[in-house]
């Protein structure tokens, strides 16, 4: 689909809600994301080129709930965006757009004294996480004291390249890729995951207390 069509799409669907003046592009955001401006009668809309593919029907509901949101109201995208993205297919088709956005990201999942699909295959072994094919996991650099970033419309876990140091105990480490696993099927941060589960924490990997300081002394905000 291309902007024209897109915007054909949302101008149809602005009429119903008295909006005379439309316009509708895909934008290269990195992060799977829907931005609008607007004011009485014109609206502008900027949705991720991760959808430019989806069926003309998932955009028209995606339009007719952002255009409700636009009015004040409270609605819920239908269902088939929710398949559509929630689709496996989905991350395959957009992952590696996805990963190209990153400045900095790792070729694969091996660092320099760490590597995190071992790692993550460890905590599944040990029946902490699900198993999942479909996850890809990287390094990036961080410097906001983050543990990494996860997405899970791209099935991915990137890991802060911080924790690929000998410094950093296997203990310790396996607690913040859990924390990080566990972030991703949540809506929850990295501090309430850690509280939330500090219990099965301190059963794996060691006194939760302890586990807590040794990130908070090597930098990472838990």
């Amino acid at each position: 689909m291309d902007n024209s069509r897109l915007t054909e799409i949302f101008r149809s669907i602005g009429r119903r809600y008295g909006f005379d003046n439309v316009s509708a592009e895909f934008r290269e955001f990195r992060d799977f994301d829907i931005k609008w401006e607007h004011d009485r009668r014109q609206a502008r809309f900027m949705i991720t080129d991760y959808l430019d593919d989806a069926p003309e029907a998932v955009m028209r509901g995606l339009a007719q709930t952002v255009f409700a949101r636009t009015a004040g109201r409270r609605k819920e995208y239908p269902q088939q965006v929710y398949d559509w993205i929630g689709d496996r297919n989905f991350a395959i088709r957009n992952r590696e757009r996805y990963l190209s956005r990153w400045d900095g990201i790792s070729d694969g999942t091996c660092g320099k004294h760490r590597d995190v699909e071992t790692a993550f295959d460890r905590l599944v072994d040990r029946g902490l996480v699900q198993d999942d094919r479909m996850m890809t996991f990287r390094w990036i650099p961080t410097t906001d004291g983050s543990l990494g970033e996860t997405s899970t419309i791209m099935r991915t876990i990137l890991v802060s390249d911080r924790l690929d140091s000998p410094d950093i105990p296997w203990n310790v480490f396996d607690t913040a890729l859990y924390i990080l696993a566990t972030m991703m099927r949540s809506d929850m941060d990295a501090t309430e995951v850690a509280y939330r589960n500090r219990e099965t924490i301190g059963r794996a990997f060691g006194p939760y207390i302890e586990l807590l300081d040794a990130l908070a002394g090597a930098g990472f905000r838990i």
